[in-house]
């Protein structure tokens, strides 16, 4: 009985350790200051339609002309089909007006990450 109770601890324990990482992982307001909406019109670039999560990189043009390149992370391919997007439809230079949460960890430095300002679009919009 002592063994059995062992045995049942233990694989619980290994059950625990190995799902608190996949928890983690999906923690977006860790990351992204999910309050606050940000609203940026630019043309994309690249359309990255991959898994765990596509990625829209677009750049934006502003007040004094300046050209910033901005990333935005999206839902994975399937989750983002179901809402209508595909690779064409985001491709060819289009101009829009992504909607998402400005990165928390960009923020902290100056707004930028290798050259580029980041933010979540998983539950944005794309006009």
């Amino acid at each position: 009985m002592k063994t059995y109770l062992i045995i049942v601890l233990f694989v619980a324990a290994c059950l625990l350790a190995v799902s608190t990482p996949a928890i983690a992982h999906h923690g977006t307001g860790i990351s992204y200051d999910l309050s606050k909406l940000v609203s940026v019109k630019g043309v994309v670039v690249k359309f990255a339609l991959s898994n765990p999560h596509s990625q829209l990189y677009f750049d934006v043009t502003d007040d004094k002309g300046n050209v910033e390149h901005w990333s935005a992370e999206m839902n994975a391919p399937t989750n983002l089909e179901r809402a209508g997007y595909s690779r064409r439809q985001m491709l060819n230079r289009r101009p829009g007006t992504p909607e998402g949460s400005r990165s928390e960890v960009a923020r902290r430095h100056r707004g930028w990450k290798m050259g580029r300002r980041y933010f979540c679009c998983e539950h944005c919009r794309f006009r």
